[in-house]
């Protein structure tokens, strides 16, 4: 059996602070000031969002939440991989 090592710690890309829309700043409560790096909002509404919040997010920043799926790959839940890969092969189409 082979045991893994320490998690491996993802490296934030999408660093810029956008505004938080007024229905995700619960999702954002350590960002009172009402912006969060454009990452951290990503992966809160991927981890925490509703299937509309995730259309929504998608429809939004559609590159930067593909990529975020995909790098962060362990921290968010299988069935929104499912969503966002056939968004991605509908936008391509």
């Amino acid at each position: 059996m082979r045991v893994r090592g320490p998690a491996r710690r993802v490296r934030w890309k999408h660093l810029q602070r956008v505004p938080i829309p007024e229905k995700w700043q619960p999702l954002l409560w350590d960002h009172p000031e009402g912006t969060a790096p454009l990452e951290k909002l990503i992966l809160r509404v991927l981890q925490y969002g509703t299937f509309a919040d995730l259309q929504d997010l998608y429809h939004r920043y559609p590159g930067a939440v593909a990529d975020v799926a995909r790098r962060h790959a362990q921290e968010v839940p299988r069935g929104v991989h499912f969503w966002i890969r056939a968004w991605e092969h509908e936008r391509r189409s």
